[in-house]
């Protein structure tokens, strides 16, 4: 595995062939059946006519299919042909790097049967010479580690996606909570850079979490790909954080979480934190190590980045549930500063002080008032309503970051802004696996012993109208029930393949530390799934304001 071959294109396909070509008919798996375009589409009858004819140019609209994600071992067989049915003397396909033993043949399949080191990525394109119509279509061979006889990754650089996912390949993995170098390997670049573990309980895990550092005038970049959104786009990262499914058999609940707030408003101006999130899988030299949440790293750079905020101010990490807000004795309980500043501006934990002092002191009528000069209220509205959706329960306190700059753009009193974090406790599930009811309040018990900020605002007897209202107002619009749906099954049919592929791997060593046997990946997809559903049919009662459009 992992031999990118440099050869010249085959004689054989460097021939044209004259296919016949049929009507349109049957499906196409792994992003096969895409068609071509021509320049000047749209044009009017009568224009580009044939030498000769006086006749307009049969348009082609060539398309190529058959399955193109594929293993080594198996046999890329995908067919060339025009969707207009036009018989065509096809240009040979065009590819980069091309194989060796990739032929065209007379039946109008392109055939290439791999072996055991043919991992790698192409374009394959072909194109109709008489329209310039050309249709490209994307090939990647994973690596079939494990089978007797494959060859280890040789070159790094060149192993960019397996199914479709992104691949980071590491030179090594941390054993500590203390930066080592590391080389990365990701999108054909190889980066020289920092890599540390990172997590609490999931320290213990067999397969951990961990974060990865970049050098200033080498900063990461894994564009979005096609049919991902700006969610999904790491461009000039200076950390990211690649976060272990080992505790999530859908293998997509924290990426799943963390677009959700990204998508969640408590209001058309209010603007949060965003925290960008994908898949990855991860190699650490020639071993495979699974599926993992690439993410953000949340600190000063990122709130300055997604805000325009100061990068000079205190940054905070709710890490127990004494973090709740309501500790005037000690107010840094359950807090960590992260991320500290060169040079404080503030007495660490003093603007945290007055924070906690206010929210236990103000009155309920005016309580909003008096706690808005120092924070956010919009981020906190948010904060709840999609905690509480995805009944992130273990994300409601604690597992939550707070940034408060030293000074603004615009001279004002800054104030504390918010972004939480850590959701394998969401979507039916708790942090240690096991299952939780679609029917858990919002408005009271836990949410509300661990989150004082929540309870003053909702008892606030405008703040706590308002709120309700936000909550109804995010269920019909930014939280709608089809749109979640619609990116869990997005984001599933993404990663399913890779996430089986890592299942294999990981199974006996989950049902080992969680005792769990009933959380097979299309078991828990479809728990994911059922528990949408019927959490966004409990908070439609719960907020009657909604309807259904």
């Amino acid at each position: 595995m992992g031999r990118r071959l440099r050869l010249a294109l085959p004689l054989l396909v460097a021939a044209s062939l004259l296919l016949a070509c049929q009507p349109p008919g049957g499906s196409s798996t792994d992003g096969a059946g895409q068609h071509g375009s021509s320049e000047g589409e749209g044009e009017g009858e009568g224009e580009g006519e044939g030498e000769g004819e006086g006749e307009a140019l049969l348009a082609c609209e060539p398309l190529i299919e058959g399955a193109t994600q594929i293993v080594e071992g198996d046999v890329l067989d995908v067919v060339v042909r025009c969707a207009t049915g036009k018989v065509v003397d096809f240009d040979a396909p065009a590819i980069s790097l091309a194989p060796a033993g990739l032929t065209l043949d007379p039946d109008h399949h392109v055939r290439w049967t791999t072996d055991l080191d043919d991992a790698t990525v192409f374009d394959l394109e072909v194109q109709d010479p008489e329209t310039g119509e050309a249709v490209r279509v994307h090939v990647a061979v994973a690596d079939a580690f494990g089978v007797e006889g494959n060859v280890p990754v040789v070159d790094p650089a060149t192993y960019t996606e397996e199914f479709g996912v992104p691949v980071l390949m590491l030179s090594r993995l941390p054993d500590a909570e203390a930066y080592v170098a590391v080389d990365i390997a990701a999108d054909g670049h190889v980066y020289v850079g920092q890599t540390k573990l990172r997590g609490a309980s999931s320290l213990g895990y067999p397969k951990r979490s961990f974060t990865l550092k970049f050098n200033r005038d080498d900063r990461f970049h894994l564009p979005a790909r096609a049919g991902q959104t700006s969610a999904d786009n790491f461009v000039d990262k200076k950390k990211v954080v690649l976060t272990t499914t080992f505790d999530d058999s859908s293998s997509v609940r924290q990426r799943l979480a963390y677009q959700l707030w990204n998508r969640t408003s408590a209001g058309p101006a209010h603007q949060h934190v965003q925290i960008l999130s994908t898949s990855v899988v991860v190699y650490v030299g020639s071993d495979y190590l699974g599926l993992y949440t690439m993410s953000d790293h949340v600190d000063r750079d990122l709130f300055e980045e997604s805000l325009g905020l100061h990068d000079d101010g205190q940054l905070y990490k709710s890490i127990s549930h004494d973090a709740n807000f309501r500790n005037v004795d000690d107010p840094g309980a359950g807090f960590e500063r992260r991320d500290e500043p060169d040079v404080d501006a503030v007495v660490p934990y003093s603007d945290l002080a007055e924070l906690i002092a206010v929210a236990n002191s103000a009155a309920t009528d005016s309580f909003a008032q008096s706690i808005s000069p120092l924070i956010d209220v919009d981020d906190v509205q948010a904060w709840w309503v999609f905690a509480t959706a995805i009944l992130g329960e273990d994300s409601y306190g604690k597992n939550a970051y707070l940034y408060r700059p030293a000074t603004s753009n615009d001279g004002s009193v800054p104030r504390f802004r918010f972004a939480p974090w850590d959701f394998n406790h969401a979507f039916g599930q708790a942090w240690e696996t096991s299952r939780t009811a679609s029917d858990v309040p919002v408005d009271r018990g836990w949410p509300m012993e661990t989150n004082l900020l929540w309870q003053r605002l909702l008892e606030d007897p405008v703040a706590g109208v308002a709120m309700r209202a936000a909550y109804a107002d995010a269920l019909r619009q930014s939280l709608r029930e089809d749109d979640v749906i619609a990116l869990y099954e997005a984001m599933v049919a993404e990663t399913e393949r890779a996430a089986r592929r890592d299942a294999a791997v990981w199974a006996d060593d989950y049902v080992g530390y969680y005792g769990r046997t009933d959380a097979a990946y299309d078991d828990e997809v479809q728990l994911v799934r059922s528990w949408i559903a019927a959490r966004w049919a409990y908070l439609r009662a719960v907020f009657p304001e909604h309807r259904s459009e």
